[in-house]
């Protein structure tokens, strides 16, 4: 019996830790807007890594429905948010402002970013990306490891 109470007084101090997740693009591709009203490919060669993290607890207070988040490393801007937790073998889908984010949990723990439609909103996502123009289309892929 004082075991089952002392499981039910730590309980929130006995739950295992959500993993997180680094990611690391190892091909990118997309499309430039050219000033003569065509589309070009694009030569993107980004500097980033993501991190695919449990939400913390002030993002959770704001929105409950997303337990996770994509950030760049070194940042605390969420560019995309989860509806789910990475789970075996299940694609999790994160959307975002400028980005949507997959992510393959499993023996590849593949990633991919697609940034169609909405382009880059600001000259700071342009460098972050690896170049383009504010008009641009990117894709990008690679691989994550557990943290």
């Amino acid at each position: 019996m004082r075991v089952l109470l002392f499981i039910i007084a730590f309980h929130p101090l006995l739950t295992i830790a959500q993993p997180s997740y680094v990611c690391t693009p190892t091909a990118t591709t997309g499309f430039n807007y050219e000033t003569t009203g065509r589309w070009e490919s694009g030569n993107f060669n980004p500097s980033h890594s993501w991190l695919l993290r449990p939400a913390n607890e002030d993002e959770r207070l704001r929105s409950k429905e997303y337990p996770y988040v994509v950030v760049e490393v070194g940042s605390k801007v969420i560019s995309s948010a989860c509806e789910n937790e990475p789970s075996l073998g299940q694609t999790l889908n994160c959307s975002g402002m400028f980005m949507d984010f997959s992510f393959l949990l499993g023996e590849s723990n593949k990633y991919a970013i697609t940034s169609f439609g909405s382009y880059f909103f600001s000259d700071e996502l342009v460098q972050m990306l690896g170049g383009g123009t504010r008009d641009s289309m990117y894709l990008e892929h690679g691989k994550c490891s557990k943290i």
